[in-house]
This record gives structure tokens, sequence and C-alpha cells, in this order.
């Protein structure tokens, strides 16, 4: 398999080398697993870990949650990246990538909709192959396609755990199973070097596998097949220099590149994979936009809200996901995008007893970055619940923060 060198290489390296210190950073999250974005009850009994922290917990009969844990300093200066997972039978994993904004109370809500697959797979001799396939998802195992821990390749009857998602499909809840895959695919967040601004990528399609027994054995691996059905029309035409494939890492949730893949009609890609996980295929878009949005409860900054830039329809209702950040300094967070595109901005926080939320529509405007600064800067101001959401010298009245006499 050819490798690349990881986008975030140094960030994995960072948290092995926490992991062996006894400092860090806390992370505290909260918040809400639902079972589809129109749930009202939230769906109980997932667990929720912080993989770099060691800790668990599980949401409540209404789905809400809090965890903290102590997760590895940052370098260079930067806030540290973290991942929450969250598992429950029968789902696929969602994984979150959270920066770490030290004394903050982060947000989570996470959407589970995307069902996993179980099937028994007899381990096939000679030069056939075995299939199995969730959705837009085909995974093929060859004699040698997994091994146990020592490296022994395994033979006979194999429990696999398989997931496909196609973003180039619009959401659609009438379908069985319901469809989101466009709103809530796995979400590529990604770090670089210093003084450089990291690509803007889009998921096409992504699938994630787990073995009850064993691991893709590293050469020849596991087959994948992968399908974005309409990536030309969601996505801008592919060519074939859009043959990315990326790892979540589990313990940072970015996403980390690992090597390229043969494309079919455009929109198809086929590729062995070494490792469990998510597997992602993400198309890098040229001169993306940004959207600068300051979130504040009351009159102080959200640092750990979770922020979420969606593109909507001509009848404004959601149709795809365009970037999602959750956790920033200050409060302030930077959103991309493609130019000249209706979006909507939707911005989640932990009130007293719910999590509160406020969307502001947006069009996006050509030019700049978010390191040089965005050409569209805006404001998402919830209302204050208790007086400490207000600043000194003023009350919560209403909603609203005004001076006290």
């Amino acid at each position: 398999m050819n490798r690349f060198a990881g986008i975030v290489t140094f960030v994995l390296a960072a948290t092995l080398a926490g992991c062996a210190a006894d400092s860090g950073v806390r992370l505290a999250v909260e918040g809400i697993v639902l079972a589809s974005p129109d749930d009202t009850v939230g769906l109980a009994g997932v667990t929720v870990d912080i993989p770099a922290a060691g800790v668990s917990t599980l949401s409540g009969p209404d789905g809400r949650f809090v965890l903290s844990g102590t997760v590895p300093e940052g370098v260079d200066a930067r806030l540290p990246i973290a991942a929450v997972r969250f598992r429950k039978a029968g789902l696929a994993d969602v994984i979150h990538s959270v920066t770490v904004v030290p004394g903050a109370r982060t947000t989570i809500v996470a959407v589970m909709v995307r069902p996993t697959v179980t099937s028994t797979i007899e381990i096939p001799v000679g030069g056939t192959t075995a299939l199995a396939t969730a959705d837009n998802a085909t995974f093929r195992f060859r004699t040698n396609s997994l091994t146990d821990r020592a490296g022994t390749v395994l033979s006979g009857s194999i429990d696999v755990t398989i997931a496909g998602w196609d973003a180039s499909l619009p959401p659609d809840p009438d379908v069985a199973p319901v469809r989101w895959d466009a709103l809530y695919p796995p979400v590529p967040t990604t770090l670089a070097a210093v003084g450089t601004s990291p690509p803007y990528l889009r998921t096409l399609a992504a699938g994630s596998f787990a073995a009850a027994t064993g691991s893709p054995s590293a050469e020849p691996g596991v087959g994948v097949e992968l399908i974005s059905r309409y990536a030309d029309l969601q996505f801008d035409t592919l060519s074939d220099a859009d043959d990315r494939l990326f790892l979540v890492n589990p313990l940072t949730g970015i996403f980390e590149e690992q090597t390229t893949g043969s494309l079919d009609n455009g929109n198809r890609i086929q590729f062995d994979i070494a490792a469990p996980g998510t597997w992602v295929w993400a198309k890098a878009l040229d001169n993306p936009t940004c959207v600068q949005v300051a979130v504040k409860v009351g009159s102080r900054p959200a640092p750990g809200a979770h922020v979420r830039l969606e593109k909507i329809d001509v009848q404004d209702q959601p149709e795809s996901l365009y970037d999602e950040r959750i956790g920033a300094e200050g409060g302030t967070f930077c959103l991309r995008a493609p130019a000249g595109k209706q979006g909507r901005l939707v911005a989640f926080v932990n009130g007293t007893a719910k999590v509160a939320s406020l969307s502001r529509a947006v069009v996006t405007s050509g030019g700049g970055d978010c390191l040089a600064g965005c050409p569209l800067s805006t404001e998402i101001l919830l209302p204050c619940v208790i007086a400490s959401d207000c600043a000194d010298g003023e009350a919560c009245s209403e909603g609203q923060c005004t001076a006290t006499p």
C-alpha cells in the first residue's frame, strides 16, 4: 500500500508523548445524543468516551451525558485536539473532534443515524474472494486479508461489522433506512504546519470496518469499494486527482491521509485497508471561502460551543454539511465553505436544563481564509439564562443582559 506522510502526524506523536506524562488539559463535555435531527426524545444507552483520557459514560434516558477527563497538551502553543466517541450496538460510531479550550464547558450534539451491518464471513481459500456490503460500501476478503495480533493469517468464519456513508445523496427521512448521510457524514477536521492553511476537505463517501477477531493484514489487506452516487452534482466534477483517502484518528478525530485509490466512472473508488476504523474518501475544494462567527450567551463568549455551517435548499431546508467545529478560543469560530452559496450557521450551547440552539442565515462571499481573515463575519447571540451569562454590572432579564441601575 502506498502511504503518504499523514497531514497531522505530529498531532498523534504529541498525543502519545503526552500520554506518558502526568500533565494535561481538562476536557469537560456535555450534551445530548439524538437518533435523528428531528429526535425530541434522545438516544439512551450510548457509550460516550474520550479515548485520549481513558474515561467513558452512558447517555441517560433523555440522551443527555456529562463527561470529563485529562487529555495531552497541545504542541507549539496550539490548543489540544481530542476525539469524543459515541458508540451503540447496531449504529456506526460517531467521532467528534474537539478543540480543547481550558476552562470551557464544551457542548456536543451527536446524531447517530447510520446503521451498521454485521456479517459472518467465510474466509476464502485459494484465489477466491468473499464480499460484505453495507449500502454504498463493499468490503472484499481474500485468503490472507485478516490476521491476529501475532500476524498469523486467520481462517474459518469471522464476524465483521461494517457501515457505509454516501454524502452525495440528499437527506430523505422517508426511505428505509432513513438517509441523513449528507448532513452527518464523518466530518473532516485537519491541522497543518504553522503558517499554512489546511485543505478544505469535503467527504464524498466513507466506510467503517471492525472485526470480532483479528485485523486487516498489512498486505494485501481488506479491499474496499466506495460509491458516491451523485458526486459530480454535489461536489463539482471529479478528476483523477480526487483519489485521496483518510483514516480517522481515534484519539484526535482528525483525518490522516493514508493512500490513494483507483477511480472508476468518477463516482467509485477502490483501495485496500490495513487497519480497522473509519475510512473516508474526501475531495479538497479549490479556492474555498470562510465565515467567522462569534458565539455568545448573553454577554459572554461561548468557547465550548458546537457550530455547524449547513447548505440549504430553495425551500430553506438543510441539504448538506459544509463544515463543523466544536470549541474555539474566545468563542470565535472559523468555518469553511464554497463561495457564493446559501447557508445556515447553527450554534449549540449547554444551558442549565437543556442544550440551547440558535441559527443565522448567511451567503458565503469569495476570498479569504481562516488564517488571513474571512470576508464574512457575523455573531450568534443566545439568550442569557443566569446572571453569570452577563458582564459585570449587568443583570439577566428575559434573556437579555441589561445594565443594572
